[in-house]
C-alpha cells in the first residue's frame, strides 16, 4: 500500500513562506535595481568595472532564481494537491 513520506502541513506552510519570499525579493530587487542605476551614471573610476564585473554575476543569479520562482512554486502546489487527491480530501 502507498505511503505519504510528507507532512503536508509543512509543505503547504512552506508553499506560503516561499511565495512571500519571491514577491518580497522581487520588490526589493526592482528597487535595488533602481538605486544602482542612479549609482551607476554618476560612478567613473576603475574601481567600478571591477565592481560590475562582480555585480555582473550576482544580477545573473538573481535574475535567474527570479524567473525560476513560480515553476518551484507551481511544483510544490502540484505535489500538495496530489497529496490532497492520494489522501482523499
Amino acid at each position: 500500500m502507498p505511503t505519504v513520506n510528507i507532512d503536508q502541513d509543512k509543505l503547504q506552510d512552506f508553499i506560503r513562506m516561499l511565495r512571500k519570499f519571491d514577491r518580497d525579493l522581487q520588490g526589493q530587487w526592482r528597487a535595488l535595481n533602481v538605486t544602482w542605476k542612479n549609482l551607476e551614471a554618476t560612478w567613473h573610476d576603475q574601481e567600478r568595472e571591477k565592481f560590475l564585473r562582480d555585480w555582473q554575476e550576482v544580477i545573473n543569479a538573481m535574475e535567474g532564481y527570479l524567473s525560476d520562482a513560480e515553476t518551484y512554486e507551481q511544483f510544490l502546489m502540484r505535489k500538495d494537491r496530489a497529496l490532497d487527491a492520494f489522501l482523499g480530501r
